[in-house]
């Protein structure tokens, strides 16, 4: 309690928890060094000093059911969250897991159980009252991540750490990765940036689209318009009259955005969108 007493006094608002899960077996898998009984402890006293918590939560683990992602997130919303980003399992090269599940020592749900889980776990923050307002992320209203919005919204940010990314002027960096590395620039007064190339007006254009049709409410027409000087749906009039983006999105009330229900095809949906 101290030191997150200590973090809010210095005036951070929110405060985020990486359980992945509160299974012992599925935390162990996938090489997480905390149990479920230490991710409930933390969330219980973060809950004591900050109104606003939320807990990562990971689908597409080993041996996980329905049922049981069912369980472990009502069991999150009783212990005070007020907000759960919810993610599959991606293999990275490289790691424990990677390497377990290419010998056959693990095995995970594959595309369509993993939707599966994905739906319990939607359907149940449903129940409860977070609504999905992104694609990997539900609240209760009026606790959406103020930072993640502005982020989809391509307005700038900074990023403070080892391997933090900014976006400012219209330029997007993030720091190096090793944290030796980083303090001992910092120490030295150089620069800790490393930047991540140009950024034309195709790719705001693109950036643009792609994080705006990860939120429910979609792209803002007008605004998109007005920032690009062209008109969306002229421009667009060929991607638009695509079979896939004409059954699964949605152009009304000033937004173009993707149905619910189609959000777990976004990436196909979007890439034929990007320009090149």
């Amino acid at each position: 309690l101290p030191w997150l007493k200590g973090v809010r006094s210095l005036g951070f608002n929110r405060i985020s928890i990486g359980v992945q899960s509160l299974d012992d077996d599925c935390l162990s898998s996938i090489g997480r060094l905390h149990d479920k009984e230490q991710a409930k402890q933390v969330i219980q006293a973060a809950t004591k000093v900050f109104d606003n918590v939320n807990a990562d939560y990971m689908v597409g683990l080993p041996s996980q059911t329905p049922e049981r992602v069912g369980e472990e997130i009502g069991q999150l919303i009783d212990l005070g969250i007020k907000h759960l980003s919810c993610y599959s399992l991606i293999l990275e090269e490289d790691t424990p897991i990677c390497r377990d599940v290419a010998a056959g020592r693990v095995r995970l749900p594959d595309e369509d159980q993993t939707v599966d889980l994905y739906e319990r776990a939607s359907e149940t923050l449903a129940a409860h009252g977070l609504y999905r307002y992104e694609i990997s992320n539900f609240a209760y209203p009026g606790y959406e991540c103020r930072h993640n919005v502005n982020c989809w919204r391509m307005h700038p940010y900074y990023g403070f750490g080892a391997a933090a990314h900014s976006f400012v002027e219209g330029l997007r960096y993030y720091n190096m990765d090793s944290v030796r590395e980083y303090i001992a620039k910092i120490e030295m007064g150089e620069s800790t940036k490393i930047s991540e190339g140009t950024n034309t007006r195709l790719d705001r254009i693109n950036e643009t689209i792609m994080l705006a049709l990860r939120t429910r409410e979609g792209l803002d027409v007008a605004a998109f318009n007005n920032t690009f000087s062209t008109d969306f749906v002229k421009e667009y009039a060929l991607e638009l009259s695509d079979p896939l983006i004409k059954r699964c999105c949605r152009l009304s009330d000033g937004y173009f955005a993707i149905r619910p229900e189609y959000l777990y095809v976004s990436n196909s949906i979007t890439q034929r969108l990007m320009r090149e």
